[in-house]
């Protein structure tokens, strides 16, 4: 499994907590809120980075827009559904569920196993993301447009 989703899962199972100490419920979820954001940055900044280094430049802009909008197009989506269901069902429950989808998240990234990661070079004198033509030069010297 991967190290991320490792660390995923202890954050998202803070909130479970609060099912287990109702008088100390509001310190598990602002916890376990603050460490699963903390968790998504890091998350995201590795994630950019490695598709930063598998994406051709030229569909750099469409990856990352799409990327994007992926991840933080749901945000609206899952907050206008938590005001609905809260408006329904009453906040303790709309919070209960809330609670239940993280140990359902917890639980799937902690059984769930990662894919294999893409193979690395063999050539110890190509670096990742390098340009082509950087294992030929030399310290102190420019490229040259032709």
């Amino acid at each position: 499994m991967e190290p991320i989703g490792r660390a995923r899962a202890p954050t998202a199972g803070l909130a479970l907590l609060a099912l287990i100490s109702p008088a100390r419920a509001i310190i598990w979820l602002l916890a376990g809120s603050f460490l699963w954001c903390l968790t998504m940055v890091i998350y995201n900044v590795l994630n950019a980075g490695l598709a930063a280094q598998f994406t051709p430049a030229q569909l750099m802009g469409r990856v990352g827009a799409t990327r994007r909008t992926l991840t933080t197009g749901v945000v609206p989506i899952g907050s206008l559904t938590g005001g609905l269901l809260g408006d329904l069902v009453g906040i303790p429950a709309a919070v209960t569920t809330w609670i239940i989808m993280n140990a359902i998240g917890a639980t799937l990234a902690t059984t769930t196993p990662s894919p294999a990661p893409p193979p690395q070079p063999t050539n110890s004198r190509v670096r990742l993301g390098a340009a082509p033509h950087a294992a030929r030069l030399r310290p102190g010297r420019s490229v040259r447009h032709r």
